[in-house]
């Protein structure tokens, strides 16, 4: 599969009850945002360093959950891996990625490896054996629209107690910006792999009806002189592995998001920020009276 300067961007993406899996073509397209590959490529390897130290007499179950078409981030590692180590497994909601990751390995000749393709849901898929290692990269700007909270949730509870996962943490912060000034407001929700379930489970205990939403963080727009000059903005910091991250800016997953909920901000006023699950994941804003 090559990039198609011509797709559609919503066609033929699946709607899931977690989030946006979206279609193969954007997915194809991911692989141009380079500077996210290197950094996840990089923390990658150094997770599977760290395993083969952690882990030196068992083979290392690994899982690449939304590998997408090309399975970025770990095919061009695989070459220079010792193959009786590791387990693969990769995991895509659309069977038209999975029959392209396995061209892919076939056309490589990289057969050689333990590689086992699934398509499935990695925000429900449950396996038989607990994995050494998981990464997952399910993500948009401020995790909104894909289902990298639900994920991280479903697969993260299953990792062994020495496990890794990537990425292993997630910082969605509020700024004030404006042509000359960004005040940061504070951060508004962090996501671990090892706090993720717990924080699914509470969502869901303090649903009523509508969609679940975390507990939410409240933040207090400080005296401006001129509010009008400013707009609020999410911005995302994610630490994949060790030194290897991408901050605010540095990759399309990270750029600013603009917050309409609170465009132009009111002095001294408080605002209630929650991040709302469901079928489209994202951030809500609302003034605390």
């Amino acid at each position: 599969m090559r990039p198609d300067r011509s797709f559609s961007a919503w066609s033929g993406d699946t709607l899931l009850p977690s989030g946006v899996a979206i279609n193969p073509g954007a997915a194809a397209h991911c692989v141009q945002d380079y500077q996210r590959s290197v950094v996840f490529i990089r923390g990658l390897k150094a997770a599977l360093t760290v395993c083969q130290q952690r882990f030196p007499d068992e083979p290392i179950r690994v899982m690449y959950a939304g590998c997408g078409p090309y399975g970025t981030l770990l095919l061009p590692l695989l070459a220079n891996l010792p193959a009786p180590r590791f387990e693969f497994y990769l995991i895509d909601i659309h069977q038209e990625s999975i029959d392209s990751v396995a061209r892919l390995v076939a056309g490589l000749e990289l057969n050689y490896h333990s590689i086992h393709l699934i398509c499935d849901d990695a925000c429900r898929y449950q396996h038989p054996r607990p994995w050494h290692l998981i990464v997952a990269e399910t993500m948009q700007k401020s995790l909104e629209q894909e289902p990298q909270f639900a994920v991280t949730a479903n697969l993260a509870s299953q990792l062994l107690p020495e496990g890794l996962f990537l990425p292993e943490r997630i910082e969605v912060s509020l700024h004030l910006s404006s042509a000359c000034e960004k005040i940061a407001l504070g951060t508004v929700f962090e996501l671990t792999p090892r706090l993720a379930a717990e924080q699914a489970a509470t969502a869901r205990a303090a649903d009523h009806g509508s969609s679940p939403a975390l507990p939410g963080t409240i933040v207090t727009i400080p005296q401006l002189e001129k509010p009008g000059d400013y707009q609020a903005v999410l911005q995302t910091r994610i630490d994949v592995f060790g030194q290897h991250r991408l901050n605010s800016g540095d990759a399309e997953i990270t750029l600013p998001l603009c917050c309409e909920d609170l465009t132009p901000p009111t002095p001294a006023s408080s605002y209630a920020c929650q991040y709302r699950l469901g079928s489209y994941p994202k951030f809500e804003i609302a003034s605390v009276e």
